[in-house]
């Protein structure tokens, strides 16, 4: 039987397939980010990193997503500032995904 933390480094590897074969599915975000935060250690983290910013495209609504996925991660504002870049292309305009993009950065960045 595979280790506990093997186990978790199957998980996270398999969300993070999952989130890449369907990036505009916002619930394989989800479920990145919250394996992404159990991760053993820096190095599974930054493979992480490494392998969102060279298969997801920036702009549109997967790089939305990518975008604020990576700044919830490295709590870089640039990632921030590039996922609004990306919420104004996106067709239809969604008032609400503004709205919810803007109140979740706000209680984020306090």
């Amino acid at each position: 039987m595979p280790s506990v933390e093997h186990q978790a480094e199957l998980m996270l590897s398999d969300a993070l397939d999952q989130t890449v074969s369907n990036p505009s599915a916002s619930h394989r975000w989800h479920t990145l980010l919250n394996l992404y935060a159990s991760a053993a250690d820096d190095a599974q983290r930054a493979a992480v990193q490494q392998h969102v910013l060279a298969r997801i495209t920036q702009g549109g609504e997967v790089g939305f997503f990518r975008d604020t996925f990576m700044a919830a991660v490295t709590n870089d504002i640039r990632y921030t500032a590039l996922a609004g870049q990306a919420l104004k292309t996106i067709k239809p305009f969604d008032a609400d995904r503004l709205m919810a993009f803007s109140v979740y950065e706000w209680g984020r960045q306090a």
